[in-house]
């Protein structure tokens, strides 16, 4: 069996991702979460906190289950809610190294509107340098989480 002809750098990375554009349904932020800061019960109100960071903002985003966990495997009479996705954006170089503790959240979802709700800790984000996405891997408790 004859192996198919071998396009150019170039063009193998435009045409994947002319396709991988197409299976882009949400819209993501990664960003590191802000601090509340310490609380003055005398005077009912916060001082110290961080403001979030947003590293990412408003990108194009497939979100994908990606099954079990089995190191968080519920027994018998537990409930279990930690769940793993993935999210593949474009990769481009202008990107920041996105590192486990970051947090991924969906602003907008053609079908799945309970992706919003949630928060997802980035585990790891890595791919190739000849790849035309990035996939972010992430669990979350999926459990619904109020901003603030």
């Amino acid at each position: 069996m004859a192996l198919p002809p071998t396009p150019s750098d170039d063009s193998w990375v435009d045409e994947i991702l002319d396709e991988v554009r197409g299976e882009f349904w949400c819209t993501i932020d990664v960003y590191t979460p802000g601090t509340k800061g310490k609380f003055d019960p005398l005077t009912d109100t916060r001082a110290g906190g961080t403001a979030e960071v947003v590293h990412i903002s408003q990108r194009a985003a497939r979100a994908q289950h990606s099954g079990r966990m089995p190191q968080e495997t519920a027994g018998a009479y537990e409930w279990g809610t930690k769940q793993r996705y993935h999210f593949q954006i474009e990769l481009t170089g202008e990107d920041p190294f996105i590192t486990d503790g970051m947090l991924v959240r969906v602003t907008s979802t053609r079908r799945m509107q309970a992706l919003t709700q949630l928060r997802f800790q980035v585990t790891k984000a890595v791919n190739s340098d000849h790849a035309p996405i990035l996939t972010i891997q992430t669990v979350t408790e999926a459990r619904a989480v109020a901003d603030g």
